[in-house]
């Protein structure tokens, strides 16, 4: 079962895994599984987001570009760092996109909860056409 976004202005997704569930000691990259279809729009702007919280603080925040029409080079002439990608959309073999949303280490220690936020609500324009298959966590390669 996927999750087919027909028509928001304000986008708002976010996954958790208990720490418990996860290798210890382990840095974890959690990625978006997602496509977008032919007929979309609205993610075309700077203004998408992720971010990893553990109860209550943000360990990692980044600015996405889900659209892999946009290229590096034309995102390498931005001049504004906080701007800058770190993650890029690519190609799976199962023909689903996907996109760091940040990392992680599960330290040893105290089960948490880890979320993981993706989102795009500073610009409040039509938003259509991303289908989301999930949130995948894996150790940091």
């Amino acid at each position: 079962m996927v999750a087919e976004l027909k028509r928001v202005c304000w986008l708002d997704v976010d996954g958790t895994v208990k720490s418990g569930e996860l290798q210890a000691n382990t840095m974890y990259v959690a990625y978006l599984i997602y496509t977008v279809l032919p007929h979309s729009s609205g993610f075309d702007t700077v203004y998408q987001e992720s971010m990893v919280k553990i109860p209550d603080e943000v360990i990692c925040h980044e600015i996405l570009y889900l659209k892999c029409r946009q290229t590096r080079e034309l995102i390498s002439n931005v001049d504004e760092p906080q701007l800058k990608p770190k993650y890029f959309p690519k190609l799976r073999n199962d023909r689903w996109m996907e996109i760091g949303l940040g990392e992680f280490l599960n330290e040893y220690g105290v089960e948490e909860e880890i979320k993981i936020v993706f989102r795009e609500i500073k610009n409040l324009h039509w938003k259509r056409g991303l289908v989301i298959e999930g949130i995948e966590f894996r150790p940091k390669q």
